[in-house]
């Protein structure tokens, strides 16, 4: 019996670990001191 595309493309990710795509979570206060220098108009890429 001739193997479908669906049933070839699912044996062959078997083995992914997709773990290593989880990241991790920017802490919120950090989030929150970004959002207000950004409201503020203060880029904290131009911070050199």
């Amino acid at each position: 019996m001739p193997m479908t595309e669906l049933d070839r493309l699912s044996e062959s990710t078997e083995w992914i670990d997709l773990e290593f795509m989880e990241r991790k979570r920017t802490p919120e206060q950090i989030v929150e001191v970004g959002i207000q220098l950004h409201l503020a108009g203060i880029s904290i890429l131009n911070t050199k």
